[in-house]
């Protein structure tokens, strides 16, 4: 999305985590458009809405459109209140097949450290408070030895009647810290193909993408300690790491040898999109499409980790966590197009849409291992399950929209414009009293280059004045707030015996 950066008005691409090949970009166009709700816009790509970024490499976008004004997004109702961000994937086409590799690779480097105090001024300034050491933690942080890597390799071809685009991926992305990297690779597939003499088409998308991220590295805390520590303290003592006593300090050079923090992740977005033409200038159409993003997150700390012994009794800790979000996406409309005398064009759309999403979590932990030789792949032993100390957790989410939705423009010798836009929608996220909404839009727009006294001026290229009303509305909030939900919590009696009183069955021995 840094191909967009400072060439729209009105918005803002940030990146918080600097090169961290982990963390995505935050993204607000409209300003602050909601309290509590979400404020970013929404991505489409191919006709798919909340589009997943990592399923998208620089080589497969043909196209980016930005709806940034109420009146353009009021089609996408609820969804449009922070704007909307239309990403288009390059097609095949036509010809003998063609080869394309792209490739290129990336450094990063602290081009200036903080200051901070060495060892020797920290003794001058406070002498009592010597340990004997010399450390420079923010160096040793570092990646220096960083290197990013990307291949990308497309075939196109076909011929009028059908035609294909394939790409492949290979991504190893290296951040500036130590143990934050992020290996991926995936591929997209785009297939169109049409018939009855151009009556009939059928486009098709599928594009995968596979990574495995090293999520422990990149820890801004990592960083504030090593500003903030004495440097004099060591990080080892007989072979032991060792954590400074203090309050809000530990030692991160230790934390990155005795935690592991992976996660595996897969995601999948397929579309068809099956076009007939009805009569001379009307065409129906039907869009699907369905959104699959799923990873498994698992985390470990040792015995002998700084947060093992302060919260864990110093007996280990293991996690495993599992997340799956499933979207589907149908859309049946009518196409119109139609121009009179060269001069009048009138296009217009209707439809029907539908929006299901699911999302699904687990998640378990447990402490008390014997041994640190399993890491996290010894679950069920850990002692804590034994003592109800352990935990467990899963939850379910879903949510629908339903869209019924119109749109006219008409454009007078592509000097004169108006826009007219309905969307009438609902969604369960909201209350019985408030389901269903409309969201009306209307817009003129008139391009003052192409009149005469602008139209061979040297130093205009393209003017356009553009005045819209539009309503658009959020639903960037979770599921079944306006609901009244039953919970559970506290300690319940069972037979009259509370949890603590319940018999635990015996520990076999041998001997």
């Amino acid at each position: 999305m840094d191909l967009i950066q400072g060439k729209v008005p009105g918005l803002s691409i940030t990146r918080v985590d600097g090169n961290n090949p982990n963390a995505g970009a935050s993204f607000q166009m409209r300003g602050i458009t909601s309290i509590s709700g979400s404020q970013s816009p929404l991505i489409v790509i191919d006709g798919v809405p909340g589009g997943n970024l990592d399923l998208l490499m620089q080589d497969d976008i043909a196209s980016i459109d930005v709806l940034r004004d109420g009146s353009a997004a009021a089609i996408y109702g609820t969804r449009g209140n922070g704007g909307v961000i239309l990403i288009t994937t390059k097609r095949g086409r036509s010809g003998e097949p063609q080869f394309n590799l792209t490739t290129f690779a990336q450094r990063d480097y602290v081009a200036k450290k903080p200051r901070y105090l060495t060892a020797d001024e920290f003794r001058k300034v406070a002498p009592n408070y010597d340990e004997g050491s010399d450390t420079d933690v923010y160096d040793m942080l570092l990646n220096k030895d960083n290197l990013s890597q990307y291949y990308t390799l497309n075939a196109s071809g076909g011929t009028d009647k059908s035609n294909y685009r394939a790409a492949v991926y290979y991504n190893k992305g290296e951040g500036i810290a130590k143990r934050n990297e992020r290996d991926q690779y995936g591929g997209r597939i785009n297939v169109n193909a049409n018939g009855l003499q151009g009556k009939l088409t059928l486009q098709t998308n599928l594009a995968v993408n596979f990574n495995k991220a090293d999520l422990l590295g990149g820890n801004n805390g990592d960083f504030e300690q090593a500003v903030q520590r004495n440097p004099t303290s060591p990080l080892m003592k007989d072979g032991k790491y060792v954590n400074p006593s203090g309050y809000n300090v530990y030692n991160p050079i230790g934390r990155l040898e005795q935690e592991l923090y992976y996660r595996d992740q897969q995601t999948l977005q397929g579309d068809a999109k099956l076009s007939l033409e009805l009569v001379k200038d009307l065409r129906a159409s039907v869009f699907g499409g369905i959104s699959r993003n799923t990873y498994n997150n698992r985390q470990f700390r040792t015995k002998d980790s700084k947060s093992s012994i302060d919260s864990y009794e110093g007996r280990g800790y293991a996690y495993k966590g599992n997340f799956m979000l499933l979207e589907k996406t149908l859309d049946l409309t009518l196409d119109y197009v139609k121009t009179i005398n060269d001069d009048h064009r009138i296009t217009a759309v209707g439809g029907y849409s539908y929006f299901f999403s699911t999302t699904e979590t687990y998640n378990m932990n447990n402490s008390g291992f014997l041994t640190d030789g399993f890491q996290d792949w010894n679950m069920g032993n850990g002692l804590f399950l034994r003592e109800g100390k352990a935990g467990m957790g899963s939850a379910k989410s879903e949510y629908a929209l339903i869209a019924f939705f119109g749109r006219v423009n008409y454009s007078y010798r592509d000097k004169y414009f108006a826009q007219a836009i309905f969307r009438y929608e609902g969604s369960t996220k909201f209350g019985p009293n408030n389901k269903w909404a409309p969201f009306p839009s209307v817009s003129v727009g008139w391009n003052l280059h192409e009149e005469s006294f602008l139209k061979h001026s040297s130093f205009v290229d393209q003017l356009k004045l553009r005045v819209g009303y539009g309503v658009t509305g959020n639903s960037g909030f979770a599921s079944y707030n306006s609901m009244v939900l039953l919970g559970t919590g506290g300690a319940y009696p069972l037979d009259g015996l509370f949890p603590k009183q319940w018999a635990l069955p015996a520990i076999p021995t041998r001997t």
